[in-house]
């Protein structure tokens, strides 16, 4: 074996620990942080909060999601695995803070909404980080990089929508403190499986050397209106594309299935909202099947077009109770489809773009994900999908089809085909 090779092995096999590590002691995180969030509803049940602290939080959310240029901007610079493990421990820091709050007599509805409040921004800095990390990975082993953002967004899927959640709320139900307790024992494994990927990550950058930025690429995203129009050409990275999305899955979300649990009982509901769970989860699966079967260009275009048939199924099946399981499953595909979207236009984008290109991707792709999702939330209210999901479903179903076609250009993309030879050569 060549030196050329065993080195090539050895940065492959530092590249698949670091990534393997930090997959993991994500999953522990997630699942303590979703504990937490799922505990904050059942503490409105049990009126240790108010009803209106619901909104409250989901509106400071919002908010600090609008500030994501900012936050990719201040993190970019940073060694990605080393602030993943500073947030952890962040975390730690704050869940022994609200024990100790708790055990001098504080309300347990206070510590907690203190808590959420303070970690309220991890959230954001860890999606981001997150990216910026893959995008370093992605660099030394772009497919093994591509296998594993899919297996981060099943299993964040997963996580959030179909395990801690409900978790979290029955384990408030027993003792609120429990919660408190559980994400602390996680976040602390979570660190040391951190530690281990930043190690490995950083072994990697020295082993394989710093991936030099073309100074034609770096012209080309000179100024943030000079990257903004690169990107809208390329709808396999753009911001329109992960905007279209976004405001989709909010139009086909929560308020529909609040309307099927109103009309029909909540033991549906739930099942419904387990189902549309696990769909999330399985969609960057089918997103990376597709990708490597047919290209990139032609699974983007293919998701789109069966997230409009299905949200358009849906729409009709719904309002009739003799097609109630029918539109059910036309919402559950609506859900698959459109998290095989959102995860490849994240893989994509740590692809195709390195450096300054990937961040300023990444600056955009944020703030129309989160500016999106507030569109969508906002129209589906207005559109009372949670007394007649139709109208919404109607409007969903248009922006899929408005997508697809937008969609249709990135066969003609620069780094569109050399991203589809890869996927297609495995």
């Amino acid at each position: 074996m060549t030196d050329d090779k065993r080195q090539q092995a050895a940065l492959s096999r530092l590249v698949w620990q670091s990534r393997m590590s930090m997959l993991l002691g994500w999953v522990l995180s997630a699942v303590g942080s979703s504990l937490t969030k799922g505990s904050s509803p059942a503490l409105v049940v049990l009126s240790s909060l108010p009803a209106a602290w619901v909104a409250f939080y989901s509106t400071l959310e919002n908010v600090e999601d609008m500030l994501s240029p900012l936050a990719v901007r201040l993190l970019g610079g940073l060694r990605p695995g080393r602030v993943l493990v500073a947030c952890e421990v962040y975390d730690v820091v704050l869940l022994l803070g609200s024990l100790t709050a708790f055990s001098l007599g504080v309300p347990i509805g206070g510590v907690l909404a203190a808590y959420l409040v303070a970690a309220s921004p991890l959230p954001l800095v860890l999606d981001i980080v997150e990216e910026i990390y893959g995008a370093e990975m992605a660099e030394f082993d772009p497919e093994m990089s591509f296998r594993f953002t899919t297996h981060f967004y099943s299993v964040s899927a997963l996580v959030n929508n179909v395990v801690s959640v409900p978790v979290g709320v029955a384990l408030t139900f027993v003792s609120p403190v429990l919660v408190l307790v559980a994400n602390l024992v996680l976040s602390l494994i979570a660190i040391a499986l951190r530690c281990l990927g930043a190690r490995a990550e950083e072994r990697a950058v020295l082993l394989g050397g710093e991936v030099e930025q073309d100074a034609q690429d770096e012209e080309l995203f000179a100024s943030s209106t000079a990257a903004l129009a690169f990107l809208l050409r390329r709808p396999a990275v753009s911001p329109l594309s992960v905007l279209g999305r976004s405001f989709c899955a909010a139009l086909s979300g929560s308020y529909v299935l609040i309307y099927v649990g109103t009309a029909h009982g909540h033991d549906f509901y739930l099942w419904l909202m387990v189902c549309t769970g696990l769909g999330s989860a399985l969609g960057p699966q089918l997103g990376r099947r597709l990708r490597a079967a047919v290209g990139t260009a032609t699974t983007l275009r293919v998701l789109a077009a069966a997230s409009a048939a299905a949200s358009l199924g849906a729409a009709l099946l719904l309002p009739a109770r003799s097609g109630l399981y029918a539109g059910c499953l036309m919402l559950v595909l609506v859900q698959t489809a459109s998290w095989a979207l959102v995860t490849s236009f994240v893989g994509e984008r740590q692809v195709m773009l390195k450096g300054k290109q990937f961040l300023d991707a990444t600056t955009w792709a944020q703030a129309a994900g989160a500016l999106g999702g507030i569109l969508g939330s906002w129209c589906a209210l207005l559109l009372a999908a949670d007394e007649d999901p139709r109208l919404s479903l109607l409007v969903c179903t248009g922006t899929f089809l408005a997508l697809y076609l937008y969609l249709g250009r990135a066969s003609g993309s620069p780094g569109t085909d050399q991203s589809d030879q890869s996927a297609g050569a495995r």
